[in-house]
């Protein structure tokens, strides 16, 4: 006999959930494999890196809860949405994280520190985003408003509720205590100032003929 497919619309469009959910767990794990690369090149610390995956992954699971709260069926658009959240949820933890690593001081002082420099910016963060998309909430179509609008607000109140108020706990729990990057540009800079004042005191010391030799090495 001969081979018989059906072929149409709509089973173009139910083959997409045949295998929806295992592209999706596929993509969010290379999304935080990701996220730990290079948060760990900005925060240089295996912790500092940690602690972004934790708080990133804290919004990401809080959003899914709250979808499912709100009735929000999971298809293509709200699993594309989930993983653009990922990428949102950065906006507001990395920052804590980036300025406490690179403050000085006991851990309870670099926390404060970082939060006292990343709360206004985390917060703009999250009002500029919000009015990126507010129009939505006005759509003529209620799919548009459910599906669109209320999936991006709850990613934007998420990130800025952890990143205002999680995060610093995560970072308490997980981040480095001693300030080893502070610590490190503070020893680099006495190193060079020691440096600089042995050169000065030799300059000070040498005669005319060794500082016109040294001139007419340097040359």
């Amino acid at each position: 006999g001969l081979d018989a497919y059906p072929f149409g619309a709509p089973f173009t469009f139910w083959e997409q959930y045949l295998r929806l959910l295992e592209y999706f767990a596929t993509a969010v794990g290379v999304a935080f494999v990701g996220i730990f690369v290079v948060a760990l090149g900005a925060t240089v610390s295996v912790r500092g890196a940690l602690s972004v995956v934790i708080s990133t992954l804290i919004v990401f699971v809080q959003v899914m809860g709250l979808l499912a709260w709100f009735d929000v069926s999971f298809s293509a658009i709200p699993a594309v949405s989930l993983l653009m959240s990922i990428g949102m949820s950065i906006d507001f933890t990395a920052h804590s994280v980036v300025a406490f690593q690179f403050e000085m001081g006991t851990k309870q002082a670099r926390i404060k520190k970082a939060v006292a420099h990343t709360f206004f910016p985390v917060l703009q963060a999250g009002v500029s985003s919000m009015l990126g998309f507010l129009m939505l909430a006005f759509s003529d179509f209620p799919f548009v408003v459910k599906y669109f609008f209320l999936v991006y607000f709850l990613v934007v109140f998420c990130g800025v509720f952890n990143g205002l108020l999680v995060t610093p706990l995560v970072i308490a729990l997980v981040g480095d205590s001693s300030d080893m990057i502070g610590q490190g540009c503070v020893e680099e800079r006495n190193r060079r100032l020691a440096e600089a004042k042995n050169r000065a005191a030799m300059n000070s010391t040498a005669g005319p003929a060794d500082s016109a030799g040294e001139r007419l090495e340097n040359i």
